[in-house]
């Protein structure tokens, strides 16, 4: 299968840690993550993260939230109040532990992260 940065996943289990709380990954792909959160980070924002998958060690990435799903602004209604991350740093073995995570799950409907 071959995999395109656009195309969305459900990993189930995946969750990242972000300043000391630990989240829920909606949804995955090669280039970035869609995090459920109550409070959204705004759109912009730089961030650290660390990601776990599931049966792996959790790893860094650094990236950039570029949309956020809110109350207020329901721009992705099948998901949760949270926000999309371009991942914009992360060391080549981790990125090859989240394109092995991808090939084993299940596609998303909505191209939206």
């Amino acid at each position: 299968m071959a995999l395109k940065g656009t195309d969305r996943y459900v990993l189930e289990g995946a969750l990242c840690r972000l300043d000391g709380q630990v989240l829920h990954v909606m949804n995955l792909s090669a280039s970035g993550l869609f995090v459920a959160a109550e409070t959204p980070l705004p759109a912009g924002q730089r961030i650290e993260l660390e990601l776990a998958l599931p049966g792996q060690p959790p790893f860094r990435v650094l990236g950039k939230v570029t949309w956020v799903n809110d109350t207020l602004s329901r721009k992705a209604p099948q998901l949760p109040c949270g926000f999309g991350v371009q991942m914009t740093r992360i060391a080549p073995a981790d990125k090859q532990k989240i394109l092995e995570g991808l090939k084993h799950a299940r596609a998303m409907e909505s191209r939206r992260t």
